[in-house]
């Protein structure tokens, strides 16, 4: 079972962008497969973007479903933002 809200240290594919391209979960490499959707909301002056993505964590195994949730840092360009892991749909 997925933890809810779980931090996860997260690649994107190019700067700019900013669609993840593999992350870091549990100590495991998930490689994104495939982006699925994409939603973004702003939030008290924070940007908000959740992508829903296909992933594995290598070929032996089958992809699954994540929702990978990015906070921008308020103000933008300083810590505070960060990727988070969601239950899918959550």
């Amino acid at each position: 079972m997925r933890a809810v809200q779980e931090e996860v240290d997260v690649r994107p594919i190019a700067q700019g962008t900013g669609e993840p391209s593999m992350f870091v979960w549990r100590g495991r490499l998930f490689v994104v497969r495939r982006v699925v959707a994409r939603r973004s909301t702003e939030r008290s002056a924070r940007a908000h973007v959740v992508w829903r993505v296909e992933a594995s964590a290598g070929r032996e195994h089958g992809c699954a479903t994540f929702d990978l949730s990015y906070r921008a840092p308020v103000p933008v360009g300083l810590s505070g933002g960060g990727w988070t892991l969601l239950p899918v749909g959550g």
